[in-house]
C-alpha cells in the first residue's frame, strides 16, 4: 500500500491505494503536448478525481491534474481531451463546500470557463471540475461529484 498526503490550501487529504493498480498498458497514455515549459498529457483510463491526481503525481515531482489559467491553455486541454468522447478531469475543486474553487496545485484561480448555469453544486456534492470535450459545450467546465470516473489531463 502506498499512502499519499495531498496538502491543499486549508485542506489536507490522506489517501492510500494499492501499488497493484496500474494503468494497464501504454494505450491508456494518450497524446502529450508541451506549452511554455509545461507538459500536458491525456490519460484515457477512467479514474476518480483523487486517483487521477495521484496518477499525475506519479509522472513527476510537479505532476498534478491540469490547472488552467488562460483561454490558450483551455484550448490546449480541449484539444488533448477531444479523443475521450466525454468530459475529462481538470484540477479545479471546491474549497470546503463553499462557492469558491481552487486549483489542486495551489495556484491562483484567475481564469474560468464555466458552462452556462455552472457551477451549481447539485445535491451539495459537486466538488470537482470536469471539462466538456464534445458538442456545443466543448471547452466549458462543469462541477461534478469527485467520485465519478473520467479520463483526465495531467500537467507536469
Amino acid at each position: 500500500m502506498n499512502c499519499v498526503l495531498l496538502l491543499l490550501p486549508l485542506l489536507a487529504v490522506a489517501c492510500c491505494h494499492s501499488t497493484d493498480e496500474t494503468l494497464g498498458n501504454d494505450r491508456d497514455m494518450g497524446s502529450t503536448m508541451t506549452h511554455r515549459g509545461g507538459r500536458y498529457q491525456y490519460v484515457s483510463k477512467q479514474m476518480t478525481f483523487l486517483d487521477a491526481e495521484l496518477h499525475c503525481k506519479s509522472l513527476g515531482e510537479q505532476g498534478h491534474l491540469a490547472c488552467i489559467h488562460s483561454k490558450e491553455i483551455n484550448d490546449l486541454i480541449l484539444q488533448l481531451g477531444e479523443s475521450s468522447g466525454g468530459p475529462v478531469w481538470i484540477g479545479g475543486h471546491r474549497l470546503l463546500k463553499s462557492e469558491h474553487f481552487i486549483w489542486i496545485d495551489g495556484s491562483s484561480w484567475n481564469y474560468n470557463n464555466w458552462a452556462p448555469g455552472e457551477p451549481n453544486f447539485v445535491g451539495g456534492a459537486e466538488e470537482c471540475t470536469e471539462m466538456y470535450t464534445s458538442q456545443q459545450r466543448a471547452g466549458s467546465w462543469n462541477d461534478i461529484s469527485c467520485s465519478v470516473t473520467r479520463s483526465f489531463i495531467c500537467e507536469y
